[in-house]
């Protein structure tokens, strides 16, 4: 493997750049005060949206950390992939058969289960002052 693909090759530029090199064009030093005003002012998606973002780029830096790796330095993303007949069966058995099952089964039980959950009489509600 003496010639990297040229994904591998962007990634080796990247990673010579720095590793933060991904996180610097998302978060300044505003982003901070933005998430604790969307906490003081209880808007709990902004945090949530936020956080889900920066592990996604967290998990992105690692895969490219690591490309075209499986085990560092040892086994590449072609040592480590079996048969395509075997890749073939699970993209049909898990994608088209197993996946949508899994959506059907939480769908039924969201169903089932809502309007059970009540809230106690005592509960503190929003806005109410203590």
């Amino acid at each position: 493997m003496d010639q990297l693909p040229s994904v591998a090759k962007v990634c080796d530029v990247l990673l010579k750049l720095g590793t933060d090199f991904p996180y610097r064009q998302f978060h300044s030093e505003r982003g901070g005060i933005g998430v604790a005003q969307s906490i003081h002012q209880r808007q709990d998606s902004v945090p949530f949206v936020m956080v889900a973002f920066i592990f996604a780029t967290a998990f992105g830096t690692l895969a490219i950390e690591f490309w075209p790796y499986m085990i560092p330095f040892t086994n590449t993303i072609e040592d480590a992939a079996t048969s395509h007949s075997s890749l073939v069966f699970m993209f049909w058995g898990a994608g088209f058969f197993v996946f949508p099952l899994m959506l059907l089964y939480t769908a039924i039980s969201l169903r089932v289960f809502r309007g059970k959950v009540r809230l106690p009489v005592d509960h503190h509600q929003e806005g109410e002052v203590s």
